[in-house]
């Protein structure tokens, strides 16, 4: 199918020319001074039943997150789930971090819309790609 307004040839893309993938990670939980900050730090059970998310039930401070492999991530990230509930998204509305079940995508210059829209129909490819891991 094409769009009126949509003149040139189709392109296969792959995900990484549309976003960065980055994955999450957990500051040590014995470390008080790694919890209870200003970083709203998403686990897989908080995201994919709204399309949007703001606030997460744990969050941590700016040294946990500098000693652990959770990565800052900017508001408008698709939060993706790759672990337990594979495929769940929803989309940040705030600069946030995620644990290590995630994958999460941060948009090049695709529309995030398209893009998180996108995800949802692939959920089903990426139940069957990650049976076995």
């Amino acid at each position: 199918m094409r769009f009126p307004e949509f003149c040139g040839e189709w392109e296969t893309k792959s995900i990484n020319d549309l976003a960065d993938v980055i994955g999450g990670g957990t500051p040590d939980t014995t470390v008080k001074s790694y919890w209870d900050g200003e970083i709203q730090w998403f686990t897989p059970s908080e995201i994919g039943k709204n399309k949007f998310v703001d606030a997460s039930l744990r969050t941590i401070t700016e040294d946990g997150l500098n000693n652990s492999s959770a990565k800052l991530l900017p508001p408008n990230t698709i939060l993706l789930s790759s672990r337990a509930t594979i495929g769940e998204c929803s989309l940040s509305l705030r600069e946030c971090a995620t644990n290590q079940g995630f994958q999460s995508l941060v948009s090049k210059k695709c529309n995030i819309d398209f893009l998180y829209y996108l995800i949802q129909t692939k959920k089903k490819d990426l139940i069957r790609k990650s049976c076995g891991s």
